[in-house]
């Protein structure tokens, strides 16, 4: 009974990690907000955005590592949110979500991406 009790207060535990947002990712945020004629309706999508990557903190590997080089051996994950994909990775050691870019979907992912520099980012 007591083993029991051990493992049910065990499997309810869980880490809350820390939602990090790179230089280059509070960069892209500045942009999505400039890229709206209404400063209201700019602000209310990084607003909303900024809310669901910070949802990140509870099970952060809900979404898919990105399957091409170089970034699926660096583990990084993509979201969606709105019309943009939010690019992360998540270190288990210090249990920290880093926010490494936030892109338009309809551009072009993996030339923004490699633009961006983001082995630097990591590696920070």
């Amino acid at each position: 009974m007591k083993l029991l009790k051990w493992l049910m207060k065990d499997s309810l535990e869980i880490n809350k990690y820390s939602v990090i947002f790179s230089d280059n990712a509070i960069f892209d945020l500045k942009e999505i907000s400039s890229n709206y004629y209404d400063n209201l309706i700019g602000e209310k999508i990084v607003r909303y955005i900024i809310e669901k990557i910070l949802n990140l903190d509870i099970l952060p590997k809900r979404y898919e590592i990105i399957n091409y080089e170089p970034l699926l051996s660096k583990q990084i994950r993509k979201m969606f949110v709105k019309k943009y994909y939010v690019y992360y990775v998540v270190d288990d050691f210090t249990y920290t979500v880093r926010v490494l870019a936030i892109i338009y979907i309809k551009r072009n992912q993996k030339s923004v991406l490699e633009k961006k520099h983001i082995d630097w980012f990591i590696l920070r």
